[in-house]
């Protein structure tokens, strides 16, 4: 095996030409040596040209922007297609639908999780709108819609055309189709309570589908993922599936690789399975689950350098990558198991040894800070709780020396705390050695474990880990670099899930009318007496911003609104609403506050009036006619023998002191041949229970063959227990022929005094 450091410009001329086409930095490899040398801390800690992480936190504009993709779960802003765009009415709203075309990834087949409309996630349901897709629930139901293709699109939106298809700037044609781009189309309908300026948005996807080659039944795993079938791969969180895809390359829109391009036998699998499966391990979430160890996500741009994004994925799992003569290696998390057993009696004594058992006071770390993206805080940067290791701080004199980490990557609250933990663990195994091994170690790698026993050092099976390596091609002698490692640094005990504080605003809920209270009552006149049905609101009074209160009211057994209004009084806290209520009815009564922010009804509150007399005499001036009429018989009578007698009778009933009737009676008699008529209007009283004789009124005669309209009446008033009236028809004469006695009746009409 050539030795690495010796081999190191060739490998740089191969890498460089492998990596032209992603942009790979033509110094990665150099990095990656010195990488594997650290610690995770350390090489997370190492400066960056370019900061990778969310590109997008607000919706780009322009023309000029690169292509990006989301790796992983990750939010982004997106990048408008085009310029906002509005159409439609809205009553007589003119413009009242608001239109973005936001492009949120230049690869095919993510899809869309979540959706934040002014910096709140926002829940997509319900039938989806023919036009406008899939509504959004809550506050904004009615107001927004959101429709997401996912790249495999082969038309244009069909909205997009019929709605700006003869725009006056940039006509959406139908050739727009957008092939292999996932982009959303988001639909608002005004509103400035909900949207008092244009609404900001950002989308979590799930990222791009990558290859797993743990999920490939013909390379050595188990499923249906083929490489050269981009149908068969799926989204994932895994960062190391990422870094393998980014390593082998991933296919852009306009046929360029991204990525080191290299053939899957660069990439042995035993390796990178062990390292993919690392990252998978279920741990303790540090409440009451399981998640995985290690997980990630990224929004790339193409014009990043895939060295930079894979560093970043790498510290989001402790992992490291190395180039061992053209083949990647890579582990995750503690050192793998020890691949040779050292002693004393290995090392070439001939050699001078190296041996570090501590840092300098400026390069130790005891404690380390971290910030992160949080989707809680919709994917702003977030500082985690720090660790701290009072322990630690004493063995360091009393100082505090924190490690600042920025886990871009790391969108995942107890997983950051989980590398915090481990990176500072890890940290404060100090001891580095270097020295020279025979030619029997020929086969030792960077990255692989070795345990030594030592009694120079006190060492009992103890395990280094391989951090870099040369050979001497004329002795094969081997000289490695030992850096320290402990399987329980990544055993995380005790650790606490940090609590999910989050920065998202708390929208006030919409106001409405507190303590509104309903109750049916009566207006009172000077005297005291009820005289008119009414219902009563209260409410709580202290309302500074609310100008003014509407109310409706409904009947309970219909739904059916029968009055509304509004009142400027608010501070009066009551109203009592008159018009139109009934007595002894069932009433519901709502309130809406007037207030320049977002408002609701109250819930409807049932109340029932009392059985107030609608009108009463006060209610009717003197001598006025009452609307009550009682009809006796309203049917024709037919008197066909000699000297018959029918009647027509009707009791009135009690007639109370002060009470005054008018009662009037009619008929039209018709006779025929020799008969003749005598109408007879009577009455008769009740006293201690017991009827009067009757008493005629009025007598009228009717000769024979005549028509006649008759009718009289009479004004009746006092205290009676109960008196009736009575119509008599005596029939007179002789012969045949008939009597026909039309429309008899007797009617009452209440007269106030």
């Amino acid at each position: 095996m050539p030795a690495v450091g010796a081999a190191i410009a060739g490998i740089f001329s191969s890498i460089g030409t492998a990596f032209a086409a992603g942009g790979f930095f033509t110094t990665f490899v150099g990095r990656l040596l010195l990488a594997v040398a650290l610690s995770a801390l350390q090489a997370a800690l190492a400066p960056k040209p370019k900061e990778p992480g969310i590109k997008t936190k607000v919706t780009q504009t322009g023309g000029t922007n690169p292509q990006a993709f989301p790796l992983l779960k990750y939010a982004v802003g997106g990048t408008y297609a085009c310029p906002p765009m509005t159409h439609g009415t809205a009553g007589r709203t003119p413009n009242a639908f608001l239109t973005y075309v936001i492009v949120l990834s230049d690869v095919a087949g993510c899809t869309l999780s979540r959706v934040l409309i002014n910096n709140q996630y926002v829940t997509l349901g319900g039938v989806a709108h023919p036009d406008y897709g899939l509504p959004v629930t809550g506050s904004m139901a009615g107001y927004a819609w959101v429709k997401f293709y996912d790249g495999s699109q082969t038309t244009a939106d069909p909205m997009l055309v019929s709605r700006y298809g003869s725009y006056p700037e940039r006509p959406w044609t139908s050739d727009m189709i957008g092939r292999g781009t996932a982009y959303a189309i988001v639909t608002f309908l005004y509103n400035r309570d909900i949207f008092p300026g244009l609404p900001r948005v950002r989308f979590e996807m799930n990222g791009i589908p990558l290859y797993d080659p743990r999920k490939d039944t013909t390379v050595g795993g188990s499923g249906a993922h083929r490489w050269a079938n981009r149908a068969t791969w799926e989204a994932t969180v895994n960062p190391m599936v990422a870094v393998y895809n980014i390593m082998r390359g991933i296919s852009l829109l306009d046929g360029s690789i991204y990525g080191g391009n290299f053939p899957a036998a660069d990439l042995p699998l035993a390796t990178w399975f062990g390292a993919m499966n690392e990252c998978d391990l279920l741990v303790s979430d540090g409440a009451s689950g399981t998640e995985a160890q290690f997980r990630a996500g990224l929004e790339v741009a193409v014009d990043e350098e895939p060295a930079d994004v894979i560093a970043e994925l790498l510290k989001a799992c402790t992992g490291q990558v190395a180039d061992i003569g053209g083949i990647w290696k890579t582990r995750v998390g503690p050192p793998g198991v020890a691949v040779f057993a050292l002693t004393d009696l290995d090392i070439v004594i001939s050699k001078d040894q190296n041996f570090r058992p501590f840092p300098t006071f400026a390069a130790s770390y005891n404690a380390a800070n971290a910030t992160y993206p949080d989707p809680v805080m919709a994917w702003e940067s977030k500082e985690a709780p720090p660790y701290y290791n009072a322990t630690y701080e004493a063995q360091d004199q009393g100082q505090r020396l924190v490690a600042d980490l920025n886990l871009v990557a790391v969108p995942y609250a107890a997983q950051v705390r989980r590398i915090m933990y481990a990176g500072v663990e890890e940290e404060r195994r100090f001891r580095r050695h270097e020295l020279t091994l025979p030619p029997d170690y020929v086969q030792v790698e960077p990255l692989d474990a070795i345990s030594w026993t030592s009694t120079k050092n006190g060492y009992t099976t103890k395990v280094f880990e391989v951090g870099g390596l040369t050979e001497d091609v004329m002795t094969g002698l081997q000289r490695p670099i030992l850096r320290e490692r402990d399987s329980a640094d990544f055993s995380y005990p005790g650790l606490a899930a940090p609590a999910a504080i989050s920065n998202l605003p708390v929208i006030p809920a919409a106001q409405t009318v507190p303590n509104l209270a309903v109750s049916g009552t009566s207006i009172l006149d000077a005297s005291g007496t009820a005289r008119r049905p009414a219902l009563t609101l209260t409410w709580e009074p202290d309302l500074a911003d609310v100008t003014g209160i509407q109310w409706e009211a409904r009947l309970q057994a219909t739904g059916v609104v029968i009055t509304r209004g509004s009142t400027h009084s608010v501070a009066a806290g009551s109203l009592v609403l008159t018009e139109g209520i009934l007595a002894a009815t069932a009433y519901e009564v709502r309130l809406w506050p007037v207030v320049d922010r977002p408002a609701v009804w109250t819930p409807w509150i049932p109340a029932t009036t009392p059985a107030t007399p609608p009108v009463q005499r006060p209610d009717i001036g003197l001598n006025a006619v009452s609307d009550k009429v009682t009809v006796a018989l309203a049917s024709f009578t037919t008197v066909t023998a000699m000297n018959a007698v029918p009647r027509c009778e009707n009791a009135l009933g009690a007639v109370a002191v002060g009470d005054m009737y008018f009662v009037a009676w009619g008929c039209t008699p018709t006779t025929t041949s020799t008969h003749n008529i005598q109408v007879l209007f009577r009455r008769r009283i009740m006293t201690s229970g017991v009827w009067s004789a009757y008493q005629t009124i009025e007598s009228v005669n009717v000769p024979n063959g005549a028509t006649q309209g008759l009718g009289g009446g009479q004004l009746i008033s006092g205290q009676f227990e109960n008196i009736e009236f009575s119509l008599l028809f005596f029939v007179q004469g002789s012969g045949s022929g008939s009597t026909l006695i039309g429309n008899p009746a007797v009617t009452y009409q209440k007269l106030v005094r």
